[in-house]
């Protein structure tokens, strides 16, 4: 046994042994502050941890006992992952972004005793194990810290009011989740359906939380409401099989009152333009359009299909790489023409489960990748044409797994590659060899990712004609002070600068500015056109007075350049956007 007290910051107390037992601790300012793997018969009692960002982590460990612990102001508080038969009692959690996480690949990795002397900020907790014919209500359940339902059957949870904390289906049937109301936690998942067949989730509430799924099937989603304020990854699916990516979820379905578009075995038709998200499940010959879209783009199994000339950004969500396009198991697609900004992951190609290839022979070009974590996430993707895109200003531009799949990452001499904001290469010579005096635009040495995948011919200059960036945006009141928070009735200014950093000029471009409430509704548009020769910076300076019934929270700003109008065919050139409060 271990007793004692740690106060002081540090990153990890780590246990790889069986039959420990911890005591008496108190963990503050951790990064993890226990961490339980491989690991059985142990026993932690009586700490109190706080401020960490992860309070208790398992991983593939069985038969302990948590208890009467307090877990709070923690990012995470407790995480199971391929973890078995658990005990957990009298801990209280309190004010964590997240309260328990449990996640696995067969039933016993669910399969633990959790009952409701343990508490999410007050309310208790109620982990049901092969339950059925049972109605879970606001009058006989009215307060819930946290509901599991494992290896249930005809379950109806439905009327609740959850904060913080979330619903969990595991090897859960025939069961109905109905007219809750999910607040948080942010940027993780209130309900998730893991290894979960023929449910119906329908009519619900999530703000700023969203839904999973994992390998489950034939489960039906309608009406559902999602609001994000773009804090939250709204709506994710995955699985191991095709099969389990067919699920019911019409266009009823919202995300910021946009409907989700979630299509199974269609062919020949295009995606609406008011699409929120796209998932696309074994579907042949599509076209996603012109849309501006700030979450993810997914097809599953689908070939022939177009993604071209949409605008998708502002996919990155705080701890989730989140790409904004995702090929998954698909071939012959082609990702033309797209402004791909400000995302966790700009473009993924991977597989899905037991397949050990990925997507190949699509191809991936004219794009214009900017400020995104990765660029391009390849996972067991080989055969894919990757040319004349702008890689600008990416943390990492490209990576592959594992690093001896290939792809095609130019169109040949003279045509070229793709402009790499980060090639470091002069450009003196031409010719397919690079060895003929004069220049050609297009560098004299390759552009390396890694020995297997080589852009020989990478370009000096951004591939795509107009490329205008807005390179700062600050807040300000009327006299030009930096500032974030206004009062009702005052001058809030937006300051922004744009800079043709293209090849062409910009004529009577668009520049339209946002203002989003709290609840995330557009409340003020302002727009002007404006020419902007190449190599030239402009300022602007936009006020807005804060209306006397303005409701209090966090107002979201955005600035946005197009070619034109883009009802009349206009592209999306540039996005940026800030916050302000308003008290």
């Amino acid at each position: 046994m271990i007793v004692g007290n740690l106060t002081w910051p540090g990153y990890c107390n780590g246990i790889y042994a069986n039959g420990v037992a911890i005591s008496n601790f108190t963990f503050m300012n951790f990064s993890i502050a226990i961490e339980v793997d491989y690991s059985r018969h142990i026993e932690i009692s009586n700490n109190i941890i706080k401020n960490c960002s992860s309070g208790i982590g398992c991983f593939e460990s069985n038969s302990s006992v948590f208890r009467g612990n307090t877990i709070e102001s923690c990012s995470m508080a407790i995480s199971f992952g391929g973890c078995s038969n658990f005990s957990l009692s009298e801990n209280k959690l309190i004010n964590n972004l997240e309260s328990l996480r449990i996640a696995g690949e067969t039933l016993s990795h669910y399969l633990h005793y959790i009952d409701s002397s343990n508490t999410v900020d007050g309310n208790p907790m109620f982990y049901l194990v092969n339950a059925s014919d049972l109605v879970i209500n606001s009058v006989d359940f009215p307060e819930v810290g946290y509901l599991g339902l494992i290896n249930c059957f005809n379950i109806s949870v439905s009327d609740l009011t959850l904060r913080n904390t979330s619903v969990l289906l595991a090897y859960t049937n025939n069961s109905i989740v109905e007219s809750n109301t999910f607040f948080g936690p942010p940027s993780s998942f209130a309900l998730v359906l893991d290894f979960s067949y023929n449910n119906q989730v329908t009519n619900n509430t999530f703000m700023k939380c969203g839904c999973s799924l994992y390998n489950s099937q034939r489960n039906v989603f309608q009406n559902n409401k999602i609001i994000t304020n773009n804090t939250s990854v709204p709506f994710d699916v995955c699985g191991d099989t095709l099969s389990s990516y067919i699920n019911d979820v019409d266009d009823s379905n919202t995300i910021d009152e946009k409907p989700i578009y979630y299509w199974t075995n269609m062919h020949d038709l295009a995606v609406p333009k008011n699409a929120s998200l796209v998932i696309l499940v074994n579907c042949t010959n599509i076209k996603v359009q012109g849309i501006n879209i700030t979450n993810i783009v997914e097809l599953v199994s689908c070939q022939r299909c177009i993604i071209k000339n949409c605008i998708i950004q502002n996919n990155t969500i705080e701890r989730v790489l989140y790409p904004a396009i995702y090929l998954k198991n698909s071939t012959h697609n082609y990702v033309e023409g797209n402004l791909i900004f400000a995302n966790g992951v700009g473009v993924a190609l991977g597989s899905f489960g037991s397949f050990t290839t990925g997507s190949k022979w699509n191809e991936i070009y004219n794009n214009s990748i900017i400020g995104n974590d990765y660029a391009l996430f390849i996972i067991r993707s080989c055969n894919n044409k990757i040319f004349h895109n702008d890689f600008i200003d990416n943390v990492r531009q490209a990576f592959l797994y594992p690093g001896n799949v290939t792809n095609m990452w130019d169109d040949g001499y003279p045509s070229g590659g793709n402009y790499w904001s980060d090639y470091e290469g002069t450009d003196t010579y031409s010719g397919p060899y690079q060895n003929i005096t004069g220049s050609d635009g297009i560098g004299d040495t390759p552009y390396i990712i890694n020995e297997n995948n080589i852009d020989r011919y990478p370009l000096m200059k951004p591939w795509r004609s107009l490329n205008l960036k807005i390179i700062n945006l600050t807040l300000t009141d009327q006299n030009g002070n930096q500032k974030t928070t206004f009062l009702k009735g005052e001058i809030a200014q937006f300051n922004f600068t744009i800079r043709n950093i293209g090849s062409l000029d910009l004529t009577n471009g668009l520049i339209s500015v946002m203002i989003l409430d709290p609840l995330n509704t557009p409340i003020f548009l302002c727009y002007i056109f404006e020419s902007i020769s190449q190599g030239i910076t402009k300022e602007f300076i936009i006020g807005y007075r804060v209306p006397l019934t303005a409701p209090a929270g966090t107002y979201t700003v955005k600035v946005m350049i197009f070619t034109d109008w883009p009802s009349e065919g206009g592209t999306g050139l540039d996005i940026k956007t800030s916050t302000f409060e308003v008290s």
